[in-house]
């Protein structure tokens, strides 16, 4: 996502002061704006898992003495992966770009 947002100027096209579009995105633009979705689909799935491994090697260091801590714990970790792995980029954008309309716009689809 971070890498969309990074490059949206070229696939929405080139905008002038005004706003006012002055160069349409080509097909190409276009292909490389969905290509950067894909992959940004698939790094999502892809570090999901790896944060399932690392909060269950974490979890299996506590060495809990029961099983509800266990679970209790592991449920917490990978919901602290999940949410990292989910809305850091609308984190960046919000902090350190501080684009509040591209933000609500991504927030919204």
């Amino acid at each position: 996502m971070v890498l969309y947002y990074h490059f949206k100027g070229d696939f929405e096209g080139v905008k002038d002061a005004a706003g006012n579009i002055v160069k349409l995105p080509t097909i190409k633009d276009k292909i490389y704006g969905v290509m950067l979705t894909g992959v940004y689909s698939v790094l999502v799935v892809v570090f999901n898992i790896v944060y399932k491994s690392v909060a269950l090697m974490l979890t299996e260091l506590q060495n809990f003495q029961y099983q509800s801590t266990y679970d209790n714990y592991m449920i917490a970790m990978l919901f602290r992966f999940s949410f990292l792995n989910f809305y850091f980029p609308l984190f960046i954008i919000a902090f350190i770009d501080k684009e509040y309309f591209t933000l609500f716009m991504m927030m919204a689809t």
